[in-house]
């Protein structure tokens, strides 16, 4: 998957083949359904509310003391000293949440 985007509206239609009495298929579609992502939080909201999802129940510490601090990120994300976009970041991201098991977070 990929993660939504504030402002974007997505539809989608399951379809699939359905075999039938006598050895053929029939093909089933649902009718077709949609959203539009909210513009209401900030990118902020969003990255924090991913980062906790992933690791919220392994460092509720951190995830305090943002909030109590009302931390705010400077809007500049670099990984090893080499500058990232927005989305960039979000396939970092991807990648940390597969290799969820493995790493670890850290408030600086």
């Amino acid at each position: 998957g990929r993660p939504l985007e504030q402002g974007k509206s997505y539809v989608w239609r399951v379809q699939t083949l359905t075999r039938v009495a006598g050895g053929g298929t029939v093909d089933l579609s649902s009718p077709v359904a949609g959203f539009t992502v909210s513009e209401g939080g900030t990118y902020y909201d969003a990255l924090l509310a991913r980062l906790e999802m992933m690791y919220g129940a392994q460092y509720p510490d951190i995830f305090r003391a943002i909030r109590e601090g009302a931390y705010r990120p400077t809007g500049d994300y670099s990984l090893d000293g080499t500058a990232l976009s927005e989305a960039d970041l979000l396939k970092v991201l991807d990648a940390l949440q597969e290799a969820i098991d493995s790493s670890e977070l850290t408030f600086e």
